[in-house]
């Protein structure tokens, strides 16, 4: 059995590696320059309070149905092939 990377393989395998190279060095050098913590200044997230939900806004809880739904879809697509 032959196996090969296409060109979409190869696009894919570049846009992670162009997210993960930067991110790796940033957690080594800043952990400030992160995507987590562009985020996080994004929503303008406390640290100090983070599970305040009484003081979120409608983009924290944008930004987090986002994200959970887009974990939850990687955790079933990944490992088993579901939701194509």
């Amino acid at each position: 059995m032959r196996t090969h990377v296409t060109l979409f393989g190869l696009y894919w395998i570049g846009w992670i590696l162009a997210f993960l190279i930067p991110e790796f060095f940033w957690l080594w050098k800043n952990s400030a320059n992160t995507l987590s913590d562009e985020v996080w200044g994004l929503e303008q997230l406390s640290l100090t309070r983070p599970f305040d939900l009484g003081i979120w806004t409608w983009v924290h809880w944008v930004v987090t149905l986002i994200v959970w739904g887009l974990f939850g879809w990687l955790s079933l697509h990944f490992p088993f092939g579901l939701l194509r």
